[in-house]
């Protein structure tokens, strides 16, 4: 072969080798050339949307291609509900199991001073994404929770809001509420939590809310709380929303869920406990989130002390690590102190950067990995 000149690659063997090769009687396979991938790729394409389609993953050729099918299926068979009011999208997460755990020792104090059982309690949630919250609900023993996909604004004006114990809510956190009318209490209004904050101070009913750290320094918190009594729970931990698997569900910038980006925990969060009315503590009565031994022969009928207690605080001894940014009581770290290393409520040492986990993070993994590997 002269010199400067490339070799041509064999796509194909000739007849004769393939004769050669091939036993007698046996037809030889040819051989897999580009073009012949490509049409084989195509057609696995064609497929696998023909598998999503009919909902027939098993069709599918390869595990991969066969679990991304099934989880298009899956999506595709959770319809979102035709919510009878104005909707965000952003507004889409479900409350976690975790802040209904911190909460079921308070509910089962105000089941005490009803003098009912637990299971009887009446538990209302104005507020319908995907009724995920009676499921929860109903596995800590409080089966008769209302949470229907109903307009709530409306059910207050038109004055049909049903009998319950209790409010127990996750608000929307935008402020994109359709406007009512004005004989309305909630008329020139926009915002979600200043609505339910309204509702709240015009009911005589117990409430507990869960919103965010900042809504108690909001201009309109003071004034819709001054006539009842209000604690905060501090949450165990860092409460984590989940969006449901819905193609409506976005984020706050408007992009689409994914994996990745379905939990999150923007903010810290926390249980607003307002009293109910005539139980503010005046007269020696203890609102509902406090135990009371009123049995003959049992304390002095004063309020117990109890584990959850210490996690109730007023607003004056909210801790740091829960305080907004924008409270002017919050302390300010020094510098040493954000030099120092952190350390969670475990005793586990947290990223100085993004608070996580030592070692989960993208921030301190190789250092755990060699500190790991290294430790012997």
């Amino acid at each position: 072969m002269p010199k400067g000149t490339k070799k041509r690659r064999r796509t194909s063997a000739s007849p004769g080798e393939v004769a050669a090769e091939s036993p007698a009687g046996v037809q030889a396979e040819p051989i897999d050339v580009p073009h012949r991938r490509k049409k084989r790729r195509k057609l696995v394409k064609n497929l696998t949307e023909e598998a999503v389609v009919a909902n027939e993953p098993e069709k599918l050729l390869g595990k991969r291609k066969k679990r991304k099918a099934m989880a298009a299926a899956a999506e595709a068979k959770e319809v979102p509900p035709q919510w009878p009011f104005k909707v965000d999208a952003a507004d889409h997460c479900e409350t976690p199991l975790a802040a209904y755990k911190d909460l079921e020792p308070l509910l089962e104090r105000l089941a005490e001073h009803l003098g009912k059982p637990k299971a009887r309690l009446r538990i209302y949630d104005p507020y319908f994404c995907t009724g995920r919250v009676k499921e929860h609900m109903a596995a800590l023993g409080f089966p008769r929770t209302r949470n229907r996909c109903e307009d709530f604004y409306g059910a207050v004006d038109a004055g049909t809001i049903p009998p319950f114990d209790v409010l127990v809510t996750n608000p929307p956190y935008t402020a994109t509420a359709a406007a009512q009318g004005r004989h309305s209490i909630f008329f020139g209004c926009t915002d979600h939590v200043e609505r339910i904050l309204r509702y709240c101070g015009s009911s005589e009913k117990p409430c507990a809310l869960l919103l965010p750290s900042y809504v108690y320094m909001k201009h309109y918190f003071a004034p819709l709380t001054k006539d009842r009594r209000v604690a905060f729970l501090e949450p165990a931990e860092r409460y984590t929303y989940e969006a449901p698997r819905l193609a409506v569900a976005k984020d706050a910038h408007g992009a689409g869920r994914n994996k990745k980006t379905r939990r999150t925990a923007p903010f810290a969060s926390f249980w607003y406990l307002l009293a109910q009315r005539g139980g503010s503590g005046a007269g020696g009565e203890a609102p509902w989130w406090r135990r009371q031994t009123s049995q003959p022969g049992v304390g002095t009928g004063g309020p117990s002390k109890d584990a959850a207690d210490a996690r109730i605080h007023a607003q004056k001894d909210l801790p740091m690590h829960l305080r907004d940014a924008s409270d002017p009581s919050r302390r300010k770290k020094s510098w040493w102190e954000k030099k120092a290393p952190r350390v969670g409520r475990g005793g586990q040492q947290l990223c100085t950067q993004c608070g996580q986990v030592f070692g989960n993070c993208k921030h301190t993994r190789e250092e755990h990995v060699a500190s790991t590997f290294f430790d012997f």
